[in-house]
């Protein structure tokens, strides 16, 4: 409750004041216990504050407030002026802070990812504990398989059917995945050093980014004499299926045979494989396998003869075949697999990086007296995922007339350009005054510009280059040669920090386009 200052200052002398106070105190103790009413005390009069009794006024004014201009006053002289420091570390963008908990989450669990150069590396120990449970899987797997084969090889009626050859396919995958994973457990204790890393001119190191690969359109041509025999005698049959390998990754194509899946003198597989987050020296390993087996005439496999045979079988060599056993085969699926797949390899070949512009590639170890030609047709695609952006001022040297002239522009570096705008409010509106095509750039390292060559400070240069033409003329920005014409690109930054960044960010840009892209310009 608001009081007038007319009721609480009053023109008494302080000593007054004090005797009345003395007075006018009350004790609670003295009142019934008993009574239900309220007793108030009268408020205290706050004497004018004096010069002479400074200290104890103010407490008085500090306890007792019933303005509220008296109160707001007050609070804004007690209230003290903090400085906050805070430091640069410590202010983090949500980004930021969702990176550093996926990497406290990592410390703690060590999850496996396979990702690109922006985060972070792989846990070796754990990967290798994952590959030993992907090692049991399989275990598990080619042990269930070698039971169904015993199954359908202990009856004649499953013999050279379609559930025999699922069987050896599936057994044949296991075996496959084991061995690439046994591999790749021995290559993780043991690593090779990295390829393709660049050492800049200050002694940093710039990894390559990954990327992804895709394989589609995959033909294996046939041997001309075999396809024109295949008509008279098509109870010879060969099932045929692709078998790639990158690492730990087995994957495989469709089956397909040579009696229902041949197209001309080929077999086309149509399936499309995409192998992602791969680095820049990967090598996919090719494999060919096939099984030979003799088709049975009727639909589910008995034929006449068969059928007859059985027929004519007594109950006694019936009991005698049942108690036959499969002798134990050994097997590269460990002791709890007696059986090997039938599928046997008949043709290998690598891809590479290298090779992404090759579409026929020679097959290794086929033998003489199999259906292939000895080659295998496919295309391969290969992609980078570098996501490098970055964004800023940049003063950019031009060539007007024969004049040299800086021109200020808000540059952005994003997917392997550097558009420039005037002003940054355009970069959404409007279509960029020009671009720089790095993928055309012949610079192998960006750095600073010597002060002899560029007066002006924070300079660096980009050098692209495109075939030449008979109306390029010499110019300040401009060199022409016999078959190339070399543009020169010259940008100022503003400060040292700016400066050092974008360099970083085309040195990681120009690295990730000369690693995957296999052009003669990065050559």
């Amino acid at each position: 409750m608001a009081i007038d200052d007319e009721q609480i200052i009053e023109n008494n002398p302080p000593e007054e004041e004090e005797e009345e106070e003395e007075g006018e105190q009350y004790t609670y103790s003295d009142l019934d216990e008993s009574t239900t009413e309220q007793v108030t005390p009268p408020p205290t009069k706050i004497p004018r504050s004096s010069s002479s009794s400074s200290e104890s006024s103010e407490n008085v004014d500090q306890s007792l407030m019933y303005s509220v201009e008296r109160y707001r006053k007050n609070k804004n002289q007690e209230t003290p002026d903090v400085k906050k420091i805070v430091r640069r570390e410590e202010v983090r963008s949500p980004e930021r802070r969702a990176m550093i908990a996926v990497q406290q989450q990592q410390e703690q669990h060590n999850p496996m990812y396979d990702t690109p150069r922006a985060t972070p590396q792989v846990c070796p120990k754990q990967k290798i504990k994952a590959l030993m449970e992907e090692v049991s899987a399989q275990q598990s797997i080619i042990h269930q398989t070698t039971q169904a084969l015993n199954l359908i090889h202990s009856s004649s009626e499953y013999k050279g059917s379609m559930e025999e050859v699922e069987a050896e396919r599936l057994l044949l995958l296991a075996a496959q995945r084991r061995h690439a994973c046994l591999n790749e457990i021995q290559r993780l204790k043991n690593p090779p050093a990295k390829q393709g890393v660049l050492r800049t001119s200050e002694g940093e190191e710039i990894i390559p980014c990954s990327g992804s690969v895709t394989i589609q359109d995959i033909r294996l041509p046939l041997k001309t004499e075999y396809v024109l025999n295949q008509g008279s005698n098509s109870r010879n049959c060969h099932y045929y299926i692709v078998l790639l390998r990158q690492r730990e990754n087995v994957i495989a194509t469709h089956m397909l045979s040579t009696i229902d899946g041949l197209s001309g003198d080929c077999l086309p597989f149509t399936n499309m494989i995409a192998m992602n987050n791969i680095d820049s020296d990967f090598v996919v390993e090719v494999g060919i396998f096939e099984m030979y087996i003799k088709r049975k005439m009727d639909g589910h496999g008995e034929t006449k003869s068969r059928s007859n045979f059985l027929n004519a079988l007594t109950p006694k060599k019936l009991k005698s075949m049942k108690n036959t056993k499969m002798p134990p085969v050994s097997s590269p699926g460990g002791p709890g697999a007696i059986r090997t797949s039938a599928f046997t390899l008949v043709g290998t070949s690598r891809l590479s990086l290298a090779s992404s512009k090759v579409s026929r590639f020679t097959l290794s170890k086929v033998p003489f007296n199999s259906p292939l030609e000895g080659s295998i047709h496919l295309k391969l695609t290969c992609r980078t995922k570098s996501n490098v952006t970055h964004r800023g001022w940049l003063t950019m040297f031009d060539d007007i007339s024969g004049y040299g002239a800086w021109h200020r522009r808000w540059c952005v570096l994003n997917n392997g350009f550097i558009s420039y705008w005037t002003f940054p409010d355009q970069e959404k509106i409007k279509p960029p005054i020009g671009s720089i095509d790095l993928h055309t750039s012949s610079t192998e390292e960006v750095a600073p510009i010597s002060r002899i060559l560029c007066a002006r400070p924070n300079t660096f240069e980009v050098v692209t280059c495109r075939p030449a033409s008979k109306y390029d003329k010499e110019t300040l920005v401009t060199k022409p040669s016999d078959s190339v014409t070399n543009t020169m690109h010259r940008m100022s930054a503003d400060t040292k920090e700016e400066r050092i960044e974008w360099i970083d960010n085309l040195n990681t840009v120009l690295l990730d386009l000369r690693t995957w892209n296999k052009d003669p310009r990065f050559n």
